[in-house]
């Protein structure tokens, strides 16, 4: 993240033509493979990401208004969108392009706020640029949110990035983007942050760490994709898996009576209580579950709880009219 060094030339030319004012700053935030542990940070397990080439290229300049100019270099797929920052934005559950931007705005000014260095005015021209294939499993939707963040800290507070703290920012942009309805565990947003050419990052969380892993300078790594796309941020099932592992460790705990189920959020959360390494949790779970799917009514059963009381501590807005569960399968 740096003042427009060379190479942007394309990207420079196309926002004095939008705004007639050359931007301030350029921010690049790239997507991500992960090499060991697929989905299991958002069960408080570490994972081994490393990032790509392709990235999100973003633009921007402080405006003197109060609004958010977004444009993308791809309009027909990304149209334009103008967002008045004097008007609340509280999230969304059909997200569109523009508002994987809004929530790191969102989180960028919330962090402003809280560190009293609140803007006077929240008016920002945007230009959006990126070469992470969309829908892809490579994190680009992420990689908009963490740009958006890193460059609202950046555009306030004038470029002094030594002012940006990038593990705090990574463990921001990972709660911000539940305002698009994601909760996911972290992983993108950190190894988007924290990435460093030439090392993978081994990433633990509850608190979030990293540790470098150089990788072999020979090596190649081939990226495939199958041509299947998914978009987490528009559909239920990223959410359903979520809770599904949630509600297996919420199950065990009510079994076992080791803890309050109600304050178990993770399975690895559970295994901690338990004081179970990973090998030893896959043989609770086995040994707990031998049908996959289960009712609402069963697992209501099984906790002794009410409608309302699972709701609010295993359930997310998502997934709050799911009648089915299918626990064995994904924990």
């Amino acid at each position: 993240m740096a003042p427009i060094p060379g190479g942007y030339d394309h990207l420079v030319e196309a926002f004095k033509k939008r705004f007639n004012a050359a931007p301030a700053l350029v921010v690049r935030c790239p997507g991500r493979v992960n090499l060991i542990g697929e989905h299991i940070d958002y069960s408080g397990y570490s994972v081994l990401p490393m990032a790509i080439k392709q990235a999100t290229f973003v633009l921007a300049r402080l405006n003197g208004t109060t609004k958010i100019n977004l444009i993308n270099t791809n309009p027909t797929t990304y149209p334009d969108y103008e967002h008045d920052t004097s008007v609340p934005w509280d999230g969304t559950k059909s997200p569109k392009w523009h508002h994987y931007f809004l929530c790191g705005w969102k989180g960028g000014v919330q962090e402003l706020i809280s560190s009293n260095k609140a803007p006077k005015s929240l008016g920002i021209d945007i230009l959006v640029d990126g070469s992470v294939p969309p829908n892809a499993g490579l994190s680009s939707s992420s990689s908009v949110v963490c740009a958006a963040l890193l460059t609202t800290l950046a555009v306030h507070l004038h470029l002094d990035t030594t002012r940006i703290d990038r593990r705090g920012i990574a463990d921001l942009a990972a709660r911000v983007e539940h305002y698009i309805g994601v909760e996911g565990g972290g992983m993108d947003q950190a190894i988007e942050c924290l990435a460093e050419e030439g090392h993978a990052l081994r990433i633990d969380f509850n608190p979030l760490r990293s540790t470098r892993l150089v990788l072999p300078s020979r090596a190649v790594f081939a990226v495939l994709h199958s041509g299947a796309t998914m978009n987490k941020g528009a559909t239920d099932y990223y959410n359903q898996r979520v809770v599904e592992c949630r509600i297996a460790a919420q199950i065990i705990a009510k079994r076992l009576s080791h803890c309050n189920w109600r304050e178990v959020r993770t399975l690895k959360h559970l295994a901690e209580f338990l004081s179970k390494d990973a090998d030893e949790m896959i043989a609770v779970i086995d040994r707990h579950f031998e049908d996959d799917l289960v009712t609402r009514e069963e697992v209501l059963h099984e906790l002794e709880t009410s409608d309302i009381d699972f709701a609010e501590y295993s359930l997310n807005d998502s997934t709050a009219d799911s009648k089915f569960f299918s626990l064995l399968a994904w924990a």
